[in-house]
């Protein structure tokens, strides 16, 4: 099965960033704060053991999965199979919420693509907002 998607669009929804956390860009802190809330959405104690999975078995923190996107997916996809792709649907669409500015994303072939939309939004952000890049 696949999830297929012409296009994403945000609108305006009245959302500001005056609240940055110290350190984090907001790429950053938007991908933490939606990942939490579909994690948080299964239980505490659920998003607690995938938290510590994460970081055990895949070498990746909490606080690391925006810098480790790629690491992150692949760990998801391996951790939950084809439920990833549920969790991924989940993770954009809390974003989008987040983002609050026009951001339109065109999926190739019509194919959600979780990486590329990612790499899209980041893009977006980086150009509207001062983003840090991956080491």
């Amino acid at each position: 099965m696949t999830l297929s998607m012409d296009s994403i669009e945000v609108s305006k929804n009245g959302s500001t960033f005056s609240e940055v956390q110290p350190g984090l860009d907001n790429f950053e802190r938007f991908m933490l704060d939606a990942v939490d809330e579909v994690f948080c959405s299964l239980g505490d104690l659920c998003a607690e053991a995938i938290y510590r999975h994460l970081s055990e078995n895949f070498d990746i923190k909490k606080q690391e999965i925006p810098l480790k996107a790629d690491d992150f997916v692949k760990a998801i996809e391996k951790i939950f199979g084809f439920g990833a792709k549920i969790i991924q649907v989940q993770i954009i669409e809390n974003l989008h919420k987040k983002v609050g500015q026009e951001f339109k994303y065109h999926t190739k072939e019509g194919e959600l693509m979780f990486s590329d939309y990612l790499t899209a939004l980041r893009q977006y952000l980086g150009s509207q907002f001062k983003v840090r890049t991956p080491n």
